[in-house]
């Protein structure tokens, strides 16, 4: 596909979580992920398909996650490998509460996890499950490791981390966005309204935040893939991030770099306004801003034009890298 290796050294992974078809007989919450690779000879390899339903090797943990939510983990680790769970457990828990405490909004539902452990991790893959409809899930998810990884520490699931330090906090923030008006969004074939520079913008900046405290190996990963030392030297560049829309169809190469130009460029709004009042003014007005209206408010809030804002940002990715660069 002509694009960078992706956070973790995993191919492309595609999430999906939608309701059933109308003539189901009762309704279905469908959760869907697909990681697709190729090889050496250039062409797509088989994936391999994951069926929870049809195993029965899964077990079901439950862990407190605080307020009255609980994280239920359905995995087949071997109980000998299952002693430091509870520090995975934990970790769910602090980016509940990480996420919280950041945004000023309550995280409601539980989370569905689906740990699976193989030899090897299959490099091509698809994975769907359904269940039934309804609020309990804030978050449904699958982690994947071998069985040489583990779930914590040196030797952990490079794709555990990303899931706990990236994904986990970015979707958990989007699940915020969505609970309450923020801002109008690209949803239900709906014309554009141009604020995903801003949604995925705020997503990446928890993300990023979170990794920082709990893993910074983690979060210089996320630094580098997102290229945010150089990623808006490019005048097109910014062009591309106000006008990304939900329904454009980019190379990786391009989407990668306009997650990074959002999180820098929400991150100079930032150091403006705390993201708790930022979304909570937002809210008051009834989640009607799209787009040119967000980026008035910001030139307003830094009393700086659209070019200096850009500039500054920029600036801010080449100090984030700074260090990692200095230490080559």
């Amino acid at each position: 596909m002509g694009r960078r290796q992706v956070l973790p050294t995993l191919t492309v992974l595609l999430l999906v979580l939608a309701g059933a078809a109308v003539s189901a007989p009762d309704p279905v919450r469908v959760f869907s992920q697909h990681g697709m690779a190729r090889g050496l000879d250039g062409r797509p390899l088989t994936p391999v398909v994951l069926d929870p339903d049809s195993r029965d090797d899964l077990a079901e943990l439950a862990f407190d996650l605080g307020r009255g939510r609980v994280l239920v983990l359905r995995t087949n680790l071997s109980p000998e490998r299952r002693h430091d769970i509870a520090d995975l457990a934990a970790a769910v828990r602090r980016c509940h509460e990480f996420v919280e405490h950041a945004t000023g909004r309550r995280v409601q539902g539980d989370m569905l996890l689906y740990l699976m452990t193989f030899p090897e991790v299959p490099r091509a893959y698809t994975f769907r499950v359904e269940l039934d409809a309804g609020d309990r899930w804030s978050q449904i998810r699958l982690a994947l490791l071998n069985d040489r990884e583990t779930l914590t520490g040196v030797t952990a699931s490079l794709h555990l981390q990303h899931l706990l330090y990236a994904t986990l906090p970015h979707e958990l923030g989007h699940h915020l966005i969505n609970a309450e008006p923020t801002v109008l969004q690209d949803i239900d074939n709906r014309p554009s309204y141009y604020t995903r520079w801003f949604t995925e913008g705020v997503c990446e900046t928890l993300a990023f935040r979170f990794a920082q405290r709990e893993c910074p190996a983690h979060a210089w990963r996320i630094l580098r893939e997102r290229r945010v030392d150089r990623v808006l030297e490019s005048n097109g560049l910014r062009g591309h991030l106000l006008g990304w829309a939900q329904s454009d169809r980019h190379d990786w190469d391009l989407e990668s770099d306009l997650y990074g130009g959002a999180m820098l460029l929400v991150m100079e709004w930032l150091q403006w306004e705390p993201l708790p009042d930022l979304l909570a003014s937002l809210a008051a007005t009834g989640g009607q801003h799209d787009g040119t209206l967000l980026l008035e408010r910001l030139c307003r809030t830094a009393n700086m034009t659209v070019a200096e804002i850009f500039e500054h940002a920029a600036q801010r990715g080449s100090d984030l890298l700074a260090p990692i660069c200095s230490l080559r």
